[in-house]
């Protein structure tokens, strides 16, 4: 396997921090609209910056919408599910912001959500959720490039029943 996902955008080791933060702010925001797109593409992004042992975990008291998953082909299995179940499902996504951890050098993207078009009972209220995505930095051998990836998505959703959308 290469050190780097056919397609990732590779960065100057010595990227600064601001740089980062917007770049993953960003992505964040699009991989987690692409969860609800109807375009047949949208996965792309997904499968261009999160790896192949992705995780899906629900870090709440509440379920979360999309079950655990502990790889990648799963859990968009799994958002595929919740899709035909919710043609008509959007994920609206706000309030982003990077924490880079100083220690571990990875950084994690927090942001809300809402969603609309779902059933009337349950996407249509004024409920957020919350979610963080969890980037690494993959180095190369000579440290001249790095490569960022997204390995963990943690759920953390407002309250409300599910019953008549899994």
């Amino acid at each position: 396997m290469a050190l780097f996902p056919e397609g990732a955008e590779i960065h100057a080791a010595s990227q600064d921090f601001k740089e980062t933060k917007t770049l993953l702010e960003q992505l964040t925001r699009e991989i987690m609209e692409a969860h609800s797109s109807p375009d047949p593409n949208a996965y792309d992004i997904i499968r261009r910056w999160c790896t192949a042992d992705f995780m899906m975990e629900n870090s709440s008291l509440h379920e979360c919408v999309v079950p655990f998953a502990d790889n990648l082909e799963t859990h968009l299995q799994n958002v595929d599910v919740l899709k035909v179940k919710n043609p008509g499902l959007r994920l609206n996504v706000s309030n982003v912001a990077a924490i880079l951890d100083d220690y571990t050098r990875e950084i994690t993207v927090w942001y809300t959500s809402g969603a609309s078009g779902g059933p009337d009972s349950e996407w249509n209220s004024n409920r957020e959720s919350v979610g963080v995505l969890h980037w690494r930095r993959r180095t190369s051998e000579d440290n001249t490039a790095t490569c960022w990836e997204c390995y963990r998505h943690s759920c953390i959703r407002g309250g409300a029943d599910l019953d008549n959308m899994i």
